[in-house]
């Protein structure tokens, strides 16, 4: 790996083949960990706090996994309430809540209405983009069945941006996606969870990404027949 330095202070880089994929490998993984380890707790906690929408998703993951331990991507790939579990967690508590800024031409851009003046730096928080009422309803309730024969299902879906969007959307999306369907089918199949207290409820601190404080649960695990 070489440096190139140029004026003004702005350095560029040149990467032979194999340091690319080994500097594009070491971003996927490293840049990918803490989001899906920050998605994965908070829809666990979502799951115990609503257990009518965890026995309905075991339900649904353990007919498509009998016989597996481990479940395979193959068999959790397509279903469907086990994704909506996913993005009802992913609207509720993004990783990244922020929103990513985007800088307004030097002529300025009218915005939802405002005259924005050029070169200033905007951006539209996940975390608020999700907590619209007119497309959420009960913004803070847990509701993976909102996804399904919803009317303004486009318009949700538009709204629903914990990846950002466009060409600068996060390059590993659907390896997270993977990740975290293989990963909640095979512990709502396979184990209980409980919280501390009924009314115990998880903290978080907003940084650049949502981290949740401490995540604290007993684990069980289940007797099941293969």
């Amino acid at each position: 790996m070489s440096f190139k330095q140029k004026p003004a202070s702005c350095v560029s880089y040149s990467l032979n083949r194999s340091d690319r994929y080994s500097l594009t490998e070491t971003l996927i993984v490293d840049a990918g960990s803490e989001t899906t380890a920050i998605a994965l707790t908070h829809l666990i906690y979502y799951l115990i706090k609503s257990p009518d929408c965890f026995l309905k998703l075991r339900e649904e993951v353990s007919e498509a996994m009998a016989g597996e331990k481990i479940a395979p991507y193959s068999k959790v790939k397509s279903l469907p309430y086990l994704k909506a579990c996913i993005e009802e967690s992913l609207r509720l508590s993004p990783p990244l809540p922020r929103g990513l800024e985007r800088v307004t031409p030097p002529s300025g851009a009218k915005i939802m209405g405002e005259f924005i003046p050029g070169n200033i730096g905007v951006s539209v928080p996940a975390y608020v983009a999700h907590r619209d009422p007119g497309l959420f309803p009960e913004p803070e309730a847990f509701l993976p069945e909102r996804w399904f024969n919803n009317e303004k299902i486009g318009q949700m879906r538009e709204a629903f941006i914990p990846f950002s969007a466009g060409g600068r959307a996060c390059i590993g999306r659907n390896i997270t996606m993977i990740e975290q369907q293989i990963l909640i089918a095979t512990l709502v199949h396979r184990y209980d969870f409980s919280l501390p207290s009924p009314e115990w409820t998880l903290k978080n601190e907003e940084a650049f990404n949502l981290w949740p404080v401490e995540l604290t649960v007993m684990v069980l695990k289940r007797e099941i027949e293969t």
